[in-house]
C-alpha cells in the first residue's frame, strides 16, 4: 500500500476523532445539567448549571441568584427568574487533576483564580494557590496548612498550619510567654486607611493543658510618629462588642487557642472599622491577648505603616 495512501488513512482517523470528542463537548454544552436549590445558600446562590466535557468532567459551572424580587430564602425559584452570578471553568491535566479553575463574573469579567499542583499521577492537590483577579496570590495551602499573603502576594502576613513553616511571618513573632507567641503583619507598609489591614497569628509552641486554653484580645496600641495614641473606635463583631478589660478577660467571644505545635490566624483588623479617620504620617502599632489561666498577656511584635492622603 503507497505511503501517501497510509498517511491519508491515519490523517482521517485522526479528524474524525477530533469531530467526534468536540461533538461530544458541544452537545453537553448546548444544555448543561441545570440543578435548583430548596434553599438559598449564605452567599445567595440558589441554582446551577453544570457542563460535562467528553470524559463526563465538569469543565464549566454557572451559578445562579434568586431575583432581587424574591425575599424568601427558600423559594421556590423558577428557572425563567434565574440570574447568572458567577461562571468557573475548570482545566485538566492528563490525570484529571484541575491544575487551573477561573471565576468570571457578568459580564464575563475575571474575578479569581485557583492553580492546583496534584500529587503525580493522580487528582488528589498537593499545592493550591489562590489568586485575586490580577493575578496576585492571596493564599497557598498544603497539607500542612495556608499562608495568607500582602497585597502583593510576595509576603507571608498569616497563618493557620503546623509548625515550623519554611516560610515565616514578615515581620517575626512577640516574645514567648507560656509556651506562646502572637505575630502581626500589615497587608502593606503604606496606603489609604481604608486600604490597610493588620493580621494577627498566634503559635502555640509547647503549651499544653488538659483544659481548654481562650485567648481574647486585650489591648491595641496605635500611635502616630508626633507620639499621639490614638483611641480604638472599633467593635471586634458585629454585636458591637468592645475589647475587654482585664477583669472579665478573656471575654464571652473568646476563642480557643491553637494546639500545641500549630499556629492560628485571628480576625484581620481593618483600619476603617476600627478607628475614626486618621490623619496621614506614620505609625505604630502592636497588640496584646489575653490567655486563660496565663499570669501575663501575650504582647505582639511592633510594625510601622504610613497612612496617605
Amino acid at each position: 500500500m503507497p505511503r501517501s495512501f497510509c498517511k491519508l488513512i491515519l490523517l482521517t482517523f485522526a479528524f474524525i476523532a477530533l469531530v467526534t470528542d468536540r461533538s461530544t463537548a458541544q452537545s453537553a454544552d448546548a444544555g448543561g445539567k441545570l440543578t435548583i436549590y430548596g434553599m438559598m445558600t449564605q452567599v445567595g446562590i440558589v441554582a446551577k448549571r453544570e457542563f460535562l466535557d467528553g470524559q463526563r468532567r465538569v469543565y464549566k459551572t454557572i451559578y445562579y441568584a434568586a431575583p432581587q424580587h424574591t425575599g424568601s430564602p427558600t423559594g421556590p425559584y423558577f428557572e425563567k427568574d434565574l440570574q447568572a452570578r458567577s461562571v468557573v471553568v475548570n482545566f485538566y491535566d492528563e490525570f484529571s487533576c484541575v491544575v487551573r479553575e477561573e471565576r468570571s463574573e457578568p459580564p464575563g469579567r475575571l474575578a479569581s483564580t485557583i492553580e492546583r499542583k496534584c500529587v503525580f499521577g493522580t487528582a488528589i492537590p498537593e499545592q493550591t494557590i489562590y489568586r485575586n483577579h490580577r493575578g496576585i496570590r492571596e493564599r497557598q495551602t498544603t497539607k500542612t496548612g495556608t499562608l495568607h499573603f500582602s497585597s502583593d502576594g510576595k509576603k507571608v502576613v498569616a497563618m493557620n498550619a503546623s509548625l515550623p513553616q519554611k516560610t515565616d511571618l514578615v515581620n517575626g513573632w512577640g516574645r514567648k510567654e507560656g509556651g506562646m507567641a502572637i505575630g502581626i503583619a500589615v497587608n502593606q507598609p503604606k496606603g489609604r486607611q481604608q486600604e490597610l489591614t493588620i493580621y494577627q497569628t498566634t503559635k502555640n509552641i509547647d503549651r499544653s493543658s488538659d483544659k481548654t486554653i481562650w485567648i481574647s484580645p486585650l489591648e491595641y496600641e496605635l500611635t502616630h510618629s508626633s507620639g499621639r495614641v490614638i483611641p480604638y473606635r472599633g467593635t471586634l463583631n458585629n454585636r458591637g462588642q468592645k475589647i475587654p478589660n482585664v477583669e472579665n478577660c478573656p471575654g464571652m467571644y473568646a476563642i480557643s487557642a491553637p494546639r500545641p505545635g500549630t499556629a492560628q490566624s485571628g480576625g484581620p483588623i481593618a483600619l476603617m472599622d476600627h478607628y475614626d479617620p486618621l490623619p496621614i504620617g506614620e505609625y505604630r502599632f502592636k497588640m496584646k491577648l489575653c490567655v486563660s489561666g496565663a499570669s501575663q498577656p501575650l504582647v505582639s511584635n511592633m510594625i510601622t505603616f504610613e497612612v496617605i492622603d
